[in-house]
């Protein structure tokens, strides 16, 4: 009953395998909100040129070629870019006329994610500098690990606990000495996966005293990343911070989310950010 609207991302499989994700919402003939995995296909990058040639076969399988609607994506350049390769190619082969602009829509989870991004980290450098200590992570030589670790650190207490996490599962045995103190691991966060700097930090908060004791006692390796009292009550403030955009990711994912309660979303935390900053 309406145009088949697509949600499309690249997701890295466990085995490092790069998969797009294309999911169709529609409304059935029994007016019915319709969502349906439509393929799971590899690519072999991130271009824009690759998704397109692995997304135009899947539409020509299921036939909706010419009733594609919206096509939802993050904030990348490459979307902007399938997007135009989209409108050209409907309207050079099927003679259908689509709106680059006007069909493209952007994620409200990822931006949200880049919001929290710019909050954590205020400097450009920062967060190019965390993108290429992701990317290199756990396949470097010691002194580019050392380099990294320096890097991470001088964002401040979350820094300092992201490397902890990291020398925390760096061996089968370190992980087991966190595991006998804390019962359970701290979540690693990472750049691009939403909330989880949110994450990491709520969970090393119910867990303090085992972060400190495992700190201490791997004190040699560990001293410059050593969390005092000031630098806890910092990170406390930053979970209470960011506790709100987590459950604004949460309540405007999934089939409830609607543009009436993603402008409201938006508007609590426009006011929320308003006056955090004018307390600071």
């Amino acid at each position: 009953m309406s145009k088949v609207h697509l949600a499309v991302d690249i997701w890295t499989s466990p085995n490092r395998h790069l998969l797009l994700g294309i999911c169709a919402h529609f409304i059935d003939k029994q007016h019915n909100l319709t969502k349906a995995l439509l393929g799971l296909p590899v690519v072999e990058n991130y271009s824009e040129e690759e998704q397109f040639t692995t997304l135009l076969p899947v539409l020509r399988e299921y036939v909706i070629v010419r009733n594609v609607g919206a096509i939802v994506a993050d904030n990348s350049t490459t979307n902007d870019t399938l997007c135009r390769a989209v409108s050209r190619y409907l309207g050079e082969e099927e003679g259908v006329e689509w709106n680059p602009v006007l069909w493209r829509t952007r994620c409200i989870g990822h931006i949200i994610n880049l919001a929290v991004q710019a909050f954590l980290f205020q400097d450009l450098v920062e967060i190019e500098q965390l993108a290429l200590y992701d990317e290199n992570e756990g396949d470097t030589e010691l002194e580019d690990e050392q380099e990294g670790r320096d890097t991470i650190q001088g964002i401040g207490p979350l820094g300092k606990l992201h490397n902890i996490v990291v020398h925390i599962r760096g061996s089968p045995g370190r992980t087991r000495q966190f595991k006998e103190l804390a019962g359970r691991l701290i979540p690693l966060d990472n750049r691009t996966r939403w909330n989880s700097w949110y994450s990491m930090v709520q969970v090393a908060l119910c867990h303090e005293s085992a972060i400190d004791a495992y700190t201490k006692a791997n004190y040699r390796s560990l001293e410059c990343e050593f969390l005092g009292p000031d630098e806890w009550e910092n990170l406390r403030r930053i979970c209470d911070f960011l506790q709100p955009f987590h459950e604004a990711t949460l309540k405007t994912q999934g089939d409830q989310a609607t543009i009436d309660r993603l402008l409201f979303t938006m508007e609590i935390h426009f006011q929320q950010a308003v006056s955090y900053f004018r307390c600071i």
